[in-house]
């Protein structure tokens, strides 16, 4: 079958979950497990759902701003990504799911150009952003970093260790654009445009002097302020607190929608791929398992780990007793979360 022409049928989901779900005895070889996938992938029409690159969220985007075909990714003998496709349209978003170690951060940086020499890509990435198609894959460091200037942004995971610690934050916007008369006048706007208080203080301040959230503006601002047709938000919120992310949440989307920027936005956690985006592609261990609406993803998920990835996660009045992961649902087929209520809990410890 197609879908396993880039490897070992385990790298994609338990053969003995997908037996377990079709109600038939685990395979016992290789050759079982393939009749196994075939028989469920052809009978849940999931290879046509891998397959999917394009979403219509509604949003009525026709013009394609970035195109992503049968791309690989390798580090020695380890393939970290698998053949992944995808369109993405001017003034949308799409939001990319999966655990850690799924490929999506190593998929977002190679967009950007930023992937160490000794990855071997393989497959095209297509940017329609400029007066003519490039293929981002071929460029070299000088024109891709002319790209990033002009149409691409990103949004790290840490800012604290994607800024410069030896410089102050008004010095690194400054770097980050094209100097002009008016480039001071840009970076201050666009402090306030992030909402940081006090932008004098912020644009003279070392990043170590501001509180996360406070960085997390700088770095959004440095990928804003170029007035980018892509946005890459990757994690953009981790090791914030709930206020702080729903303010940095509501910033992103605010900006997205003044400036009719489209958004790669990448996380692992569900609620909040859910509120940030209407459209959501599933990965794991580097591959695209899942493509569709995200309301049609949460109501009626067709991959069995899209499956095995919302079960996972916790409901408010149920606790279990052990947090379910991935690994019990692929090493345990039968396994099946324990839920209890709040109040069972409380009659157990009493």
């Amino acid at each position: 079958m197609e879908m396993w022409k880039f490897g070992d049928y385990k790298s994609y989901t338990s053969l003995d979950l997908l037996a377990h779900v079709m109600g038939i005895p685990s395979p016992k070889s290789d050759i079982e497990g393939h009749q196994v996938a075939q028989v469920y992938y052809q009978d849940h029409d999931l290879e046509r759902i891998r397959r999917r690159t394009t979403i219509d969220d509604g949003m009525n985007a026709t013009e394609v701003l970035l195109e992503v075909k049968d791309f690989s990714v390798r580090f020695g003998d380890a393939w970290v990504v698998k053949a992944v496709n995808f369109k993405l349209y001017k003034g949308q978003t799409l939001g990319v799911v999966g655990e850690s170690g799924s490929g999506k951060s190593v998929t977002a940086m190679a967009i950007m150009g930023l992937l160490p020499k000794q990855a071997h890509l393989t497959g095209e990435i297509w940017w329609h952003g400029s007066a003519n198609p490039i293929n981002i894959l071929v460029q070299n460091q000088s024109a891709m970093r002319d790209l990033r200037r002009q149409g691409l942004g990103m949004i790290f995971q840490e800012p604290m260790t994607a800024l410069n610690p030896s410089m102050r934050c008004g010095d690194q916007l400054l770097e980050a654009i094209d100097q002009s008369s008016n480039a001071h006048e840009w970076v201050m706007q666009w402090l306030e445009n992030v909402r940081l208080p006090e932008p004098q203080r912020i644009f003279k301040a070392y990043p170590h002097e501001l509180s996360g959230g406070q960085r997390q503006r700088v770095m959004i601002a440095m990928a804003m302020m170029k007035s980018p047709l892509l946005l890459i938000a990757d994690e953009p919120t981790t090791a914030l607190d709930v206020h702080v992310q729903k303010e940095i949440l509501d910033l992103i989307q605010d900006l997205q929608k003044n400036h009719q920027t489209s958004v790669l936005f990448i996380s692992h956690d569900l609620g909040v791929i859910r509120q940030m985006s209407k459209a959501v592609m599933v990965m794991y261990r580097g591959g695209v398992m899942e493509m569709d609406l995200v309301d049609k993803v949460f109501a009626s998920p067709q991959h069995p780990y899209t499956k095995n990835l919302i079960a996972c996660k916790p409901r408010l009045g149920k606790r279990p007793k052990h947090l379910p992961t991935i690994a019990d649902f692929e090493k345990h087929p039968d396994f099946v979360p324990n839920f209890e209520t709040t109040q069972e809990r409380d009659n157990r410890l009493s």
